[in-house]
């Protein structure tokens, strides 16, 4: 996923979300994910790849927001 820079966001890095994520793993099976001030989408993508049923993000950057969405 290509995110444009507008220099507003700094995605997480790489081995913190999972960090956090495994940590949480034993919760995200069937579970719903609110991630408001998305930014990149990166932790909701996270999320629902580990076996999180539904997973909604809210973005107010209108760039962000779409690109989250494509």
């Amino acid at each position: 996923m290509k995110v444009p820079d507008l220099g507003v966001t700094r995605p997480p890095l790489m081995r913190m979300r999972r960090a956090i994520c495994d940590f949480l793993t034993a919760y995200l099976e069937g579970a719903r994910y609110l991630d408001l001030f998305s930014g990149t989408g990166s932790y909701l993508f996270e999320v629902v790849s580990r076996g999180a049923a539904k997973g909604v993000g809210v973005e107010l950057e209108p760039k962000l927001a779409e690109a989250i969405h494509t």
